[in-house]
């Protein structure tokens, strides 16, 4: 493939493809794991460089960087199952429905740690994924979940 159309299809969401093997199989295997994090997680480059400097590791430690990368409250939403997307909790949290430990929060770039409780308002949407995830509690009536385990999802190994 030329190198204009690999990266025409880099805008496609990829979502659905977290696992690192199903990129690979659709053609994606020409991917930098800089470009598959920032598609994957909607953050840009600096965005990244700033969390490396915060952390103060490698930007090319891309295991590091994709688990600070999941502990952000739009990801933690979509991992609990409340959104189907990233960019869907990334709306909810800019339109004010999220509630982090009984706080309005106006920016998806917050880092969570154990403990910290989150709450959706105003849910009008019907449809998310009711499934039972182990790293939090969740009690779907309320919209409302706790982080009870650290979160080690790391995408280019996909294990917990």
């Amino acid at each position: 493939m030329k190198r204009g159309k690999l990266c025409k299809k880099t805008n496609f969401n990829l979502e659905l493809f977290v696992n690192l093997k199903k990129i690979k199989f659709l053609g994606y295997n020409k991917l930098s794991k800089m470009k598959i994090l920032k598609t994957i997680y909607g953050v840009r480059k600096k965005n990244i460089k700033n969390y490396c400097k915060i952390y103060k590791i490698n930007i090319k430690n891309y295991d590091s960087i994709s688990k600070i990368l999941e502990k952000r409250i739009d990801n933690i939403i979509f991992r609990m199952g409340f959104c189907f997307t990233r960019k869907h909790a990334r709306q909810l949290i800019n339109h004010r429905h999220v509630y982090l430990n009984n706080k309005i929060i106006t920016f998806p770039s917050k880092i969570l740690k154990v403990g910290d409780m989150i709450e959706i308002k105003n849910h009008s949407f019907k449809n998310f994924k009711k499934e039972i995830k182990e790293n939090f509690f969740l009690d779907f009536k309320s919209f409302r979940g706790i982080i009870i385990k650290k979160i080690n999802y790391n995408i280019f190994k996909n294990e917990y």
